[in-house]
């Protein structure tokens, strides 16, 4: 259930400037801020007052589920789904695993889309470069190509063999017209 919204008061204020750059569990912050949630704290920190955690609190701490995930992966190379179904753990979970120990998991391969979708990365462990994605994508800022622009004489049309021309004939006159 959500917490109504609570305002910060400068006591709260200066408790989370003095604890949150600590190694500190996040739990116990949180038990000093009972009005606040903990994504209330950690956005209030990092957003207002420009605050960080430091880098070794956020480090992976060793689970069971990730050392079933590295044995998988040392035999063999596989998607976050697969992962997921033969962890029984959510495509969540997988994903937060793999952001946490990044370094040692490299993208393998690419696999296309059942149909329509997105391609999935094929993961293994190991520290090698990543394989380049199996597509390019559109330069971002590139300008879209205008079909008008050569009629409207904005860009010059392109040279090579001319493909159908039609010609309109637009010298109508006024009795044709209210036929």
């Amino acid at each position: 259930m959500s917490r109504p919204y609570s305002l910060w008061t400068t006591e709260e204020v200066r408790l989370l400037a003095k604890h949150y750059p600590t190694r500190m569990p996040m739990a116990r912050i949180a038990a000093l801020l009972p009005l606040h949630s903990v994504y209330s704290i950690r956005a209030y920190a990092e957003r207002q007052l420009k605050l960080r955690r430091p880098k070794d609190a956020l480090a992976a701490r060793p689970s069971p589920t990730w050392e079933r995930m590295k044995a998988l992966l040392q035999k063999e190379r596989l998607t976050i789904y697969e992962l997921g179904d033969r962890l029984g753990v959510t495509q969540q979970c997988v994903c937060e695993m793999i952001d946490r120990r990044r370094v040692d998991l490299f993208i393998a391969d690419w696999r296309p889309p059942a149909g329509k979708g997105h391609w999935s990365k094929v993961w293994a462990y190991g520290r090698e470069p990543d394989a380049a994605p199996p597509f390019k994508r559109a330069v971002r800022g590139m300008k879209a190509i205008n079909p008008f622009g050569p009629a409207a004489g904005l860009v010059t049309a392109p040279a090579g063999t001319p493909g159908r021309i039609y010609r309109q004939d637009m010298s109508i006159n006024d009795e044709e017209l209210a036929a």
